[in-house]
């Protein structure tokens, strides 16, 4: 019995280290696992703020061409409405220059009509 009972620690106490080393080990592989963790999410937020830094540029480049198509329609715009302009004026300028010329025919006819009827 005393035998099977040193026999039995003994087994008990390979048994307890054992356990005990692959304990440490399964520690240690958590650490490394909780580093590699906190190393990729350093990454991770590196990355993020640089790609959001790269968002922001894009996004005020675009804003910035927006502001300059606006800007360049605007223009164009005005452009047009003041050839318009100048074209209407241009055509009301003809129109009463080709209404005078009209009515100095008229007036013409009419005198020689008049010049006509009296002789």
């Amino acid at each position: 019995m005393l035998d099977n009972f040193e026999l039995e620690s003994r087994h008990q106490k390979i048994i307890n280290g054992i356990k005990s080393k692959w304990k440490n080990i399964g520690l240690k592989y958590k650490e490394k696992l909780n580093e590699y963790k906190k190393q990729n999410e350093k990454i991770y937020k590196i990355k993020n703020k640089e790609l959001q830094k790269k968002m922001r540029e894009k996004d005020e480049i675009l804003q910035r061409n927006i502001e300059i198509n606006k800007r360049l329609k605007s223009e164009e715009k005005e452009r047009k409405g003041n050839l318009m302009k100048q074209k209407t004026e241009n055509v009301s300028q003809n129109l009463e220059v080709f209404l005078y010329k009209q009515e100095e025919e008229r007036l013409k006819l009419e005198r020689n009509m008049y010049h006509k009827s009296i002789f």
